[in-house]
């Protein structure tokens, strides 16, 4: 159940381009717009009982709140995880443009310090003491604009 929630939840992540169309298409879909906003407020009031359905009133709320409640934590994991994982896969993104053998200075300097350090400092330390390794030497290594110009013209 954990892992499908994971999936669910990095999938719904809306990406930057997905952001810039939101605001650019409301303008466009007022009508739609008004129409999903009517239906959350419905749906918020729903959830707190305000709306009479001949005694079924309970079973709407709860089934309501629990569907809102499961909308909300989807919305913040999958946030939390789209910020916890912009630096890495921007990380991962640069250790792939390193050229030849200097792909594979980054990553073993990560796994070494990881494995002297675990045992005298723990694994916590080590972890981020690896992934600052990781992105220093793929920062160091990364070529500058002039040589990137130099190699394309050889």
């Amino acid at each position: 159940m954990i892992y499908l929630q994971l999936c669910f939840t990095v999938g719904a992540a809306p990406s930057t381009a997905d952001f810039k169309g939101v605001f650019s298409s409301l303008w466009q879909h007022v009508f739609s717009a008004l129409f999903f906003l009517g239906f959350v407020c419905l749906l918020v009031l729903a959830s707190q009982g305000r709306i009479g359905l001949w005694g079924y009133e309970g079973a709407l709320v709860s089934a309501v709140g629990v569907c809102l409640k499961f909308t909300v934590v989807v919305m913040f994991l999958s946030c939390a995880l789209l910020a916890a994982l912009t630096p890495a896969a921007y990380l991962g993104v640069m250790v792939c443009e390193l050229e030849g053998i200097s792909k594979t200075i980054p990553v073993t300097g990560g796994f070494l310090a990881y494995y002297f350090l675990k045992d005298i400092y723990g694994l916590r330390f080590a972890l981020v003491a690896a992934a600052a390794v990781v992105a220093a030497a793929t920062v160091l290594l990364k070529p500058s604009g002039k040589q990137r110009k130099e190699a394309e013209k050889k």
